[in-house]
């Protein structure tokens, strides 16, 4: 084989062996995060976070107490339009009633069970 051919073998070597450690690494070690936001009845915040669709992973959220805050709307916005770019998924949360609700993200694949590789948490304070 020659110089090129190697070097091409060498790194394609390389890069599954990162990104399969990743995947391992992922798995067993989810990402948490949180924040919080304070609005008023009525009022509308956007949520972001970033994903990739074309990995078979996406954000679901479940929310704490529908009473106080809801999802007015939700969709993917594309990032680059290159194959297998990623983009933003957006919520706009809307405030309902005073209190306090906890809108927890998670970022999984839908078929795998207890897969979950990262978590974000909002509080969000409708007073």
């Amino acid at each position: 084989m020659n110089r090129k051919k190697w070097i091409v073998v060498l790194v394609i070597a390389f890069l599954l062996t990162a990104i399969g450690a990743g995947v391992a690494i992922g798995m067993t070690n989810i990402k948490k995060t949180s924040d919080e936001f304070t609005i008023k009845p009525g009022q509308l915040i956007d949520i972001k976070l970033e994903e990739n669709p074309s990995t078979g992973y996406s954000w679901s959220v479940s929310i704490s107490n529908n009473d106080v805050v809801e999802v007015a709307r939700d969709y993917f916005a594309e990032g680059l339009p290159i194959i297998g770019g990623g983009g933003e998924h957006i919520w706009k949360i809307k405030g309902l009633e005073k209190g306090v609700a906890t809108l927890t993200f998670s970022y999984s694949r839908s078929w795998e069970e207890n897969r979950t590789i990262e978590e974000k948490t909002f509080t969000i304070r409708v007073k």
